[in-house]
């Protein structure tokens, strides 16, 4: 279904942004300015992936996972809302 859109109202600047969100539509881009992340390498990766690993295995060889008698209670007490310091409630 074809909508039609009455333009009579809009300044010249609103019709400026729609027709560059029409083209950026148009060719597939986001409407948005977007920033881009610079692309890893693949030793990059590799080193970040084994950091990832190691991290992990130091936490499953600590004793901080076993000193949580109930994980569930555990997280749920981290996660109650706080008050934010300086206001009263």
């Amino acid at each position: 279904m074809v909508k039609t859109l009455d333009v009579s109202d809009l300044s010249i600047e609103e019709l400026n942004i729609m027709q560059v969100t029409l083209d950026r539509i148009r060719e597939r881009k986001s409407p948005w300015p977007t920033k881009s992340l610079p692309i890893e390498s693949e030793e990059e990766r590799r080193v970040r992936g084994k950091a990832m690993a190691d991290a992990l295995r130091s936490l499953v060889g600590s004793e901080f996972a076993a000193s949580i008698p109930d994980p569930v209670a555990w997280q749920r007490e981290i996660r109650k809302d706080r008050s934010l310091p300086g206001r009263e409630e």
